[in-house]
């Protein structure tokens, strides 16, 4: 997964990168079967700003699914 990096600093990139791959070992982890990524859907156009991400996971029989999650970043 990528992130922006005009959208936060370094550390706090590099931090949400963490926490992305830890989140898909999880899953995967739980359900061997199972493949997680995460997809950055970048700067939403909002009042306050924003930004998108997805989960998604998909079973070796075919069964898929997306979460979709916002983050809003006051200025």
């Amino acid at each position: 997964m990528q992130l922006s990096r005009t959208a936060c600093g370094e550390g706090a990139l590099l931090a949400a990168e963490q926490r992305h791959q830890v989140l898909c070992a999880r899953i995967e982890k739980a359900g061997p079967e199972t493949e997680a990524t995460l997809k950055d859907y970048g700067t939403l156009p909002v009042e306050d700003s924003g930004h998108g991400y997805g989960l998604h996971t998909v079973t070796s029989w075919g069964v898929f699914d997306t979460r979709l999650a916002t983050s809003g970043m006051r200025r």
